[in-house]
């Protein structure tokens, strides 16, 4: 009996989990609440259709493209994963190569866009993840990051840092 319960609540939460990411078990006729599908362009690449999920809280800005946050994927599922902003790519904060003077000015460039993106998200009303959950060779998650300022306006994140000079269209 115990068994039969066990294997009861692990297929449960198995089916609970592969929703959450956009999975679906073959044969499984449950029906299913996906997360707002969205069609984004970050930076100047578009994406494919993404799942869309509301923000926590930004735990840690990296760097200008790299950001730790808290976010919901299915009702009481929250994640805290590290993700890396799509179709950019933002100066970094220990430059490995590059004369003296070229290394600081990149750690300066670094900084700006680190800030950038933290008074951006510290002011947002609200902010949102958008994934496909793939992730790169640091086991970050490849995302979006779109934000609601104060007067409603929705901005994505990728395309504020490239419009403001912050970032590079990074096609890799």
């Amino acid at each position: 009996m115990k068994e039969k319960l066990l294997g009861a609540v692990l297929v449960s939460f198995a089916i609970l989990l592969s929703f959450s990411c956009g999975y679906h078990i073959r044969g499984l006729s449950i029906p299913e609440s996906e997360p707002e599908q969205v069609r984004v362009v970050s930076g100047t690449l578009e994406a494919p259709a993404l799942h869309r999920y509301p923000v926590e809280k930004v735990l840690r800005v990296v760097d200008g493209d790299t950001l730790d946050v808290r976010f919901s994927v299915w009702e009481d599922i929250v994640l805290v994963k590290r993700l890396r902003l799509l179709g950019i790519d933002t100066p970094e904060l220990r430059p490995r190569s590059g004369t003296e003077a070229e290394r600081k000015a990149e750690k300066a460039a670094a900084k700006a866009a680190l800030d950038y993106v933290e008074t951006a998200l510290t002011n947002a009303a609200a902010v949102f993840v958008v994934t496909d959950w793939k992730s790169d060779s640091f086991g970050r998650v490849l995302a979006g990051i779109q934000y609601v300022d104060e007067s409603g306006t929705e901005y994505d994140l990728a395309a504020r840092l490239l419009e403001s000079g912050h970032a590079e269209v990074y096609e890799k």
